[in-house]
């Protein structure tokens, strides 16, 4: 369904489409993204969250920002996402039907605190913010990032076109 598939603006028209047309024609079972982030996410995430709060902040001003700054999580940009996904159906082509789980997802891991950084100061260009962190919310992990063995043994990498890009792409967009 539409819904399934995130909309990105790196991404194109195309290659959403060629991602629902395999799904359908393979029966692939299920792709399971870990840590999303890209234009047209909408609130109650990390990343849009803090952007807005980013964005929205006086000069000079002090973010609090929910969660423990040490939690770590491996964000994706759902453009590498797309092609992580275009990359797998690829590898299974030739297959009639393939009843597969694949994790997809970035191996590349930053604490909150880093990823806040990264925002503020090098998306948004604001410099003159500080932060402030509490703890994780009930029931939250301090390390959460996909198991990509499965990815790679079928001789796939991650995608990853870099953190700060995506995070620029997506400030845009806000």
């Amino acid at each position: 369904s539409d819904e399934a598939v995130f909309v990105s603006g790196e991404d194109s028209i195309e290659d959403r489409e060629e991602v629902k047309r395999n799904f359908a024609a393979k029966n692939i079972r299920c792709m399971i993204a870990t840590n999303i982030f890209g234009e047209g996410q909408g609130p109650g995430h990390v990343i849009p969250d803090t952007i807005a709060r980013v964005l929205a902040a006086e000069p000079e001003a002090t973010i609090t920002i929910p969660g423990h700054e040490q939690s770590v999580r491996a964000y994706c940009y759902v453009g590498d996402f797309i092609q992580d996904c275009l990359g797998i159906m690829k590898h299974h082509e030739a297959d009639e039907r393939v009843r597969e789980v694949y994790h997809v997802g970035s191996e590349n891991q930053c604490a909150l605190s880093g990823l806040v950084e990264r925002i503020a100061y090098d998306a948004c260009e604001r410099h003159d913010l500080s932060f402030a962190y509490g703890e994780n919310p009930p029931g939250a992990t301090m390390l959460r990032r996909p198991d990509l063995a499965k990815m790679r043994s079928i001789g796939w990498l991650p995608t990853s076109g870099g953190i700060i890009p995506a995070l620029k792409r997506t400030v845009a967009a806000y």
